[in-house]
């Protein structure tokens, strides 16, 4: 459980840490969602945060078990 402790700390302090800006960027107008390219790149963000997080996750549970 030691490992997993520092992935999910990872994870939920970073995420909130990585969600302010989206959170301000959405409140001042910078990001709008019907800009085709801003929706893009929201996505692409997001895609690859989730993305890291799974690759992390797997690689955790492979030296852990």
């Amino acid at each position: 459980m030691e490992y997993w402790i520092s992935y999910l700390y990872l994870f939920i302090v970073g995420g909130i840490i990585f969600t302010i800006p989206f959170i301000i960027a959405f409140k001042k107008k910078s990001i709008s969602l019907k800009n085709p390219y801003d929706r893009w790149l929201v996505f692409a963000v997001l895609a690859v945060m989730i993305l890291y997080a799974v690759i992390q996750g797997v690689w955790t549970y492979l030296v852990v078990y």
